[in-house]
């Protein structure tokens, strides 16, 4: 599993600086609620460059000496993750004194498998306020005993678990590529995920319907959509924006999290811009995890949509 592509083309699209804009209002707003955590604010597959890093010392939330080296009591605010190891220089190069766990992600979560966690300081480190997986791989499914698994998910689950130890509540930044490349099959097990509840949440149901569109919708009620790599781009986020805040809720109120959508959002897909997803999502902690279990889920399905649109290339969000 890689992070996005670090290139400076990419980093600095419009889309991409508009996506980096709402990390930092995100961030704010844990830093100024939990002032005094003894885990870090941010955890972040910061590529080489770690402009997302960079907003956090320009907008004060990170301190800096003179020479521009991570104060020592900011050295654990961010952490960064990055297994590269010409990027890890790059990191060290441009800002000295962050904190960087050289592997990767999926070596600090010990994998999607629920038998192994992770021990000691990364226990901490993965219970971070806010968490970003800015990804550049698009929803593939492994099978698993007959159940389609997509393994960023599986470490949501993980995460999920984690903070629910302290009861952090805590935030997901998550990007993945745009395209739903998926067969017959998988889109029709899809479909019906989706579908389940369109009946059973109308607001849900009219929200999917404005999203997906008319026909689409219908194909998704009926059955006969076809499959997810015959659809063109934008109907591929567009189902993407529906599943992967969906399955992020029901796997999250298994642990007692009523997950909030505050943005799901959608951008590139043009010849020269790759098609991307992004989602802002907090997870709070809702007590009618042992009576009411089926309410908070359907209290975050509310909120999947509610969020939803679109970056255009210039950076207007609409």
């Amino acid at each position: 599993m890689t992070r996005a592509v670090d290139s400076a083309m990419d980093e600095e699209r419009p889309e991409k600086v508009r996506v980096r804009s709402l990390w930092l209002e995100k961030l704010r707003s844990y830093r100024a609620a939990y002032p005094e955590d003894d885990v870090p604010l941010y955890l972040t597959l910061s590529g080489a460059y770690a402009r997302d890093v960079q907003l956090l010392i320009h907008d004060g939330l990170i301190k800096v000496t003179e020479v521009g080296a991570i104060e020592t009591s900011h050295q654990g605010v961010a952490v960064a993750i990055e297994s590269n190891a010409n990027a890890v220089w790059e990191l060290q190069r441009r800002i000295p004194g962050l904190k960087i766990l050289e592997q990767p992600f999926e070596n600090l979560i010990r994998s999607g498998r629920l038998t192994v966690f992770p021990q000691g300081e990364h226990v901490r480190l993965c219970q971070a306020r806010v968490v970003n997986l800015d990804l550049n791989e698009p929803v593939k499914f492994e099978d698993v005993d007959g159940e389609l698994v997509f393994p960023p998910l599986q470490w949501v689950r993980k995460l999920c678990i984690l903070h629910a130890e302290g009861r952090l509540e805590w935030c997901l930044l998550l990007t993945l590529h745009g395209e739903a490349l998926w067969d017959s099959g998988e889109t029709k097990s899809i479909a019906s995920f989706l579908g389940e509840n369109f009946s059973r949440e109308a607001a849900f149901a009219a929200a999917s319907r404005h999203v997906l569109g008319e026909e689409l919708f219908d194909r998704i009620v009926d059955g006969t959509i076809p499959a997810a790599n015959r659809l063109d781009v934008a109907e591929q986020q567009k189902l993407l924006m529906l599943y992967v805040p969906k399955r992020i809720a029901q796997i999250a109120h298994e642990y007692g999290w009523r997950a909030e959508t505050v943005h799901n959002l959608r951008y590139g897909g043009t010849t020269e811009r790759a098609p991307m997803v992004t989602w802002v999502i907090d997870f709070r902690w809702d007590g009618r995890v042992s009576s009411q279990p089926d309410a908070i889920y359907l209290d975050s399905l509310k909120l999947i949509l509610a969020g939803a649109g679109h970056i255009a290339e210039d950076g207007t969000l609409s």
